[in-house]
C-alpha cells in the first residue's frame, strides 16, 4: 500500500447552472478515459451513503443519476422563479455544485477518486483526483502525471496544479499558506522559473506559459528527507518572489 497522493487543478471559478455544471462534469471524466482504462467506468457517489450508482463508459444516464444524487432539501437554489427554491436543471447556487465520482468503493481494488467542484462565480473551482494506493504503479511516473496534469490544465486554463504526497502534505508548509508544493507542480506565472533553486534534481519546462518543475526523485510514492528538504527550499524561494 502506497502513501496517499492527490492531484489538484485549480482553476477560477464560473458562474454555472446545474446543467452547465453536469456538462462540464461529463467533459472532464470523458477527457480523462483516453489516459487510462481506470477512468472509464466510474460512480457517483452523492451525498449520502446508499447514493452510490454507476454509469456506462458513454455517461448516457450521467444528468440524471447526478441530477437526483444532488437534491438537498436543506439548500435553497436559485431559479428564475425566485419564489421556486427547488433543484432545477437551470438553478444556480450560491455555494457551487460538486460532486465526487470513483471506479470502486474498495480501496484495496485500486480506487481512483475525481472530485469536481464548480459553479460559485466567486473564487476558485477545482478539480481532485486522489490516486490508488493498491497497484497501478503507473500513477508514479512522472511522465504519466505529467501528462494527465497537461490535459486537465489545458481543459480548465488551469492558474495552479499540483501533484502531493501525503510526505510532502506533511512536512512543507505552503506557500502563503495556500500553494503546496508537490513532487510535480504547475503555476500559470512562467516567473516562477526563475526563482527556483537551481540544482540539478528540479526539473523545470514551460506549459501552456506557464512553469511546471518536477522534484526528480526515484521514489515518487514513497518520498524521504530529501524530497521533503527540496519542497521547502522552493517554497522559501517562491515566498520570497512575492509572485504568488
Amino acid at each position: 500500500m502506497r502513501e496517499e497522493i492527490f492531484l489538484k487543478v485549480q482553476f477560477k471559478s464560473r458562474r454555472l447552472t446545474l446543467q452547465e455544471y453536469l456538462n462540464f462534469s461529463k467533459t472532464v471524466l470523458k477527457a480523462l478515459q483516453p489516459i487510462h482504462p481506470i477512468f472509464e467506468n466510474m460512480c457517483s457517489w452523492g451525498f449520502s451513503a446508499d447514493a452510490w450508482c454507476c454509469f456506462d463508459n458513454n455517461l448516457k444516464d450521467f444528468d440524471n443519476v447526478v441530477f437526483e444524487q444532488l437534491k438537498d432539501e436543506e439548500l435553497a437554489f436559485i431559479n428564475e422563479d425566485k419564489l421556486d427554491k427547488e433543484l432545477r436543471y437551470q438553478s444556480y447556487s450560491h455555494i457551487g455544485f460538486s460532486n465526487a465520482y470513483s471506479n470502486t468503493k474498495n480501496e484495496k481494488d485500486g480506487k481512483v477518486s475525481v472530485t469536481i467542484s464548480d459553479g460559485k462565480g466567486i473564487g476558485n473551482g477545482f478539480i481532485n483526483i486522489e490516486f490508488p494506493q493498491w497497484g497501478y504503479d503507473i500513477f508514479c511516473t512522472d511522465s504519466f502525471c505529467t501528462t494527465l496534469m497537461k490535459v486537465l490544465i489545458n481543459l480548465t486554463n488551469a492558474e495552479y496544479s499540483v501533484i502531493v504526497t501525503d510526505t510532502l502534505y506533511d512536512n512543507v508548509d505552503q506557500i502563503n499558506d495556500e500553494f503546496w508544493v508537490g513532487w510535480i507542480t504547475y503555476f500559470s506565472n512562467k516567473e516562477v522559473l526563475k526563482y527556483l533553486p537551481k540544482r540539478n534534481d528540479i526539473i523545470e519546462n514551460n506549459l501552456f506559459d506557464g512553469a511546471l518543475f518536477i522534484i526528480d526523485t526515484d521514489k515518487p510514492c514513497n518520498m524521504g528527507e530529501r524530497e521533503i528538504s527540496i519542497a521547502k527550499e522552493i517554497k522559501e524561494r517562491l515566498e520570497l518572489s512575492k509572485l504568488l
